[in-house]
Order: structure tokens, then C-alpha cells, then sequence
């Protein structure tokens, strides 16, 4: 294995997280668990918290039959089909998720097409594992979203896999059926991998109900894996749950052999407090006040954008809980990203992620802001922003 890249937006946020008033950089909510019990209608529900007599041993050290059962109905639901729970691989967090498939699918010398910007362990890992990486680019100017039909120009002999992350992190763009469904006949007729990275996908807000993305599952393609978490839509990071979803017996079987040298098991805790948030008296209920939550704050943040719009543009999401704004100088260059959150931080409190430094210099002036936190808080870090931003503004 090769040197393996810094993790930017990781590096960023563990020093800016050490000193701030105001958390405009974080992309989920967060619940307590007296919060997670009031989102739920069965107030007789079990709270598996609760009992302290349970055996804190490993537990199923392939992930609770439970709760891999519970993951794989909601799968089902969507795909209008039988999904076996053994197709669910509990991980810690998607990002162990997307560790272990990449691990166990990425080799030296082969070529992957990932898309950008994204997270950037999904191009960094397969980089990492001695693979060349193509950046299937997108840009503001055409919505953030991907060409599928300059896919088939980047296949070459060595092509091995296809990344994708719908809806995407840090634009909150998301990848239509159609556009999807080019990504897998392409994948179809080069016998390709896909993974698709898909924490956001409960998190649409501004879509109609024909334009919800769809799970990579629901094309029926063997060759793919899905991957969720407890992080995003259900405001529950600190459980550190997520999950692998395949119906591919041979890419179950891999999966597991990578994920067996990171992860023995998920904690026991952790999985009986995600049984309990994805029982249907509860789970839709949290989603769905998230999907609220954004929708307000995302009109603040609209309104904040029209004020600075001489400075700052944006193609405003229409899913996940992150926005991608370009911000200028007042003579039309790009800010120094990093310089400039760094600066708002340091005389404000205000946090955020700058996009150039986290998601490459491709997107320099680019800033990532959350706006899935709870909306008083978040008013009160725009206002401290945009008192800032005025007395910036008059500095040029």
C-alpha cells in the first residue's frame, strides 16, 4: 500500500472544533436519546438502552440478525422486492463502509471514476490501494451535475469501478434515474463495479416526489453496493453505525474478509440503539424533521445569499444538509478559502468548512456551510457572519 493523502476536511475540523461560538461546518443534527424517544408514536417501545443487565461481549460479530433484519425491510419497502438481511454488512459509520468495500474490490494497477467533488475518502483510498483515479468532474456552472454520457469517453482496459455519492457531498445535487441509469448500462457492458455512497438520500427537500434518487439497488445490477449510516438523516453520528447493502453473494463475502481486519464487531450498545431508531414508529419521524429543519434553515441561508450576492453564488441544493457557495473578492477573484474561514473563526467563532482545502483546489473560494442544525443556532451564526461579512466587504 501506497502513502495515503492527509484527510483535508478531517485535519480542518479537528483544529477549527477546538475553539468555536458557532457550528456552521456540520453536516447532521444531533439527537440526544430523550430526543430520539419523543420522535417516537410507541411510547411502549423497549428503549434497549435502558436494560443494564445485558452482557457487554461482542455480540454477533457479523452485526445483529435484529437489526440487519430491520435494515433489510427497509430496503425491501423501496425496492418492491424480498432483500435478504445477510446483504446488510454493519460497519462503524459509513466511512468504514466505504473502507471496506474498496478495500476488499481495489487492487494496484487498476482504474476507478469517481466522482468530484465528493468525500474525499472515496477517491483517496482507491489512490491509496495503488489505483489511478479518474475525477469525473462536475462544476457549478452546469448544476453540479455529472455528464453520464462523457462516462463512456474515461472507461479504459483497466477500469475497474465507478464511485458515486447521490445525493452528493459537499452541493447537495442529486443524480436523477436517468442519469443513474446510464451510469449502470455503461457499468453493464464494461463489467464494472459501482459503490454508491448514499447517507444523504432520506435528506431531499427540495424535489417532488417523482424526483426522489433512487437506491443504485433499485436497478437490479449485481455488481453494486450501496452504502448508509445512522450519521446523516437520522441524527445519530455518535452511535457510529452504517452499513454496506448488496444482494451480491461474492461481494458480501469479500466485504466481510476486509472488514474482519478493522472491525470486529459493531458495539452491541450502538446497534440496539439503531434498532430502536429505525423502528417505523420512529425513524420516519426523525427523517422527517430533519427534512423540515433543512427547509427553514435553507431559507435563511437563501435570504443571506441574496443580501451578499454581490460577493457570493450558489446553485442551491435540493438535498442533503450542505450548501457550496463561491465567494469573491469585490474584484472578482475566488477568496482564500482557508484563509478566509479561518479568519470569520478566529474574530467571530463562526465555523465552516472551506471547499478548496477540504474538496480540492478545483474548488478554490468554494465554502462548504451546514444548515441542518437547530435553527435559532443557526440564525445566530449567520448573524455573526453577516455582520462580519459586511465589515469584509468594506475592507476591499
Amino acid at each position: 500500500m501506497s502513502h495515503i493523502d492527509p484527510f483535508h476536511i478531517e485535519v480542518w475540523l479537528k483544529e477549527a472544533e477546538k475553539s468555536f461560538k458557532h457550528d456552521l461546518a456540520a453536516s447532521c443534527n444531533t439527537l440526544s436519546l430523550a430526543q430520539l424517544v419523543e420522535h417516537s408514536t410507541d411510547k411502549g417501545l423497549a428503549k434497549p438502552w435502558e436494560d443494564i443487565n445485558v452482557g457487554l461481549d461482542y455480540g454477533c460479530m457479523d452485526g445483529s440478525p435484529e437489526l440487519k433484519r430491520t435494515i433489510a425491510d427497509i430496503y425491501e419497502k423501496e425496492l418492491k422486492r424480498k432483500f435478504s438481511p445477510d446483504g446488510i454488512i454493519p460497519s462503524i459509520g459509513a466511512i468504514g463502509a466505504n473502507y471496506a468495500f474498496l478495500y476488499a474490490h481495489v487492487k494496484p494497477g487498476d482504474h476507478v471514476i469517481c466522482q468530484y467533488p465528493t468525500w474525499q475518502q472515496l477517491y483517496s483510498v482507491p489512490k491509496s490501494l495503488g489505483a489511478e483515479v479518474t475525477l469525473w468532474k462536475t462544476s457549478m456552472d452546469n448544476g453540479w451535475q455529472l455528464d453520464p454520457e462523457s462516462l463512456e469517453s474515461m472507461i479504459k482496459p483497466n477500469t475497474r469501478m465507478i464511485i458515486l455519492n447521490n445525493p452528493q457531498n459537499p452541493t447537495g445535487a442529486v443524480l436523477a434515474r436517468k442519469s443513474l441509469q446510464v451510469v449502470v448500462d455503461i457499468a453493464k457492458k464494461h463489467d464494472l463495479y459501482i459503490l454508491c455512497d448514499e447517507v444523504f438520500r432520506s435528506l431531499v427537500h427540495g424535489l417532488g416526489p417523482s424526483e426522489l434518487p433512487p437506491s443504485l439497488l433499485s436497478f437490479d445490477y449485481p455488481k453494486s453496493a450501496a452504502i448508509s449510516s445512522m450519521s446523516k438523516a437520522y441524527s445519530l453520528a455518535g452511535v457510529r453505525v452504517g452499513w454496506i447493502a448488496t444482494e451480491n453473494p461474492e461481494i458480501i463475502k469479500a466485504c466481510y474478509s476486509a472488514r474482519d481486519y478493522t472491525t470486529v464487531c459493531v458495539s452491541k450498545i450502538c446497534e440496539g440503539i439503531t434498532q430502536y431508531a429505525l423502528n417505523p414508529s420512529v425513524g420516519p419521524n426523525v427523517v422527517q424533521s430533519n427534512i423540515d429543519t433543512a427547509k427553514i434553515n435553507l431559507g435563511h441561508l437563501r435570504a443571506f445569499i441574496d443580501k451578499h450576492k454581490d460577493i457570493c453564488s450558489w446553485v442551491e441544493p435540493k438535498a442533503s444538509s450542505t450548501a457550496f457557495v463561491l465567494f469573491k473578492t469585490k474584484a472578482g477573484e475566488p477568496v482564500d478559502d482557508a484563509a478566509f474561514c479561518k479568519r470569520l473563526q478566529d474574530e467571530t467563532g463562526v465555523m465552516l468548512v472551506p471547499g478548496g482545502y477540504a474538496f480540492g483546489e478545483d474548488y478554490k473560494g468554494f465554502i462548504r456551510i451546514g444548515y441542518i442544525g437547530e435553527t435559532e443556532a443557526f440564525l445566530r451564526g449567520l448573524k455573526a457572519w453577516d455582520g462580519w461579512l459586511d465589515a469584509w466587504k468594506a475592507e476591499q
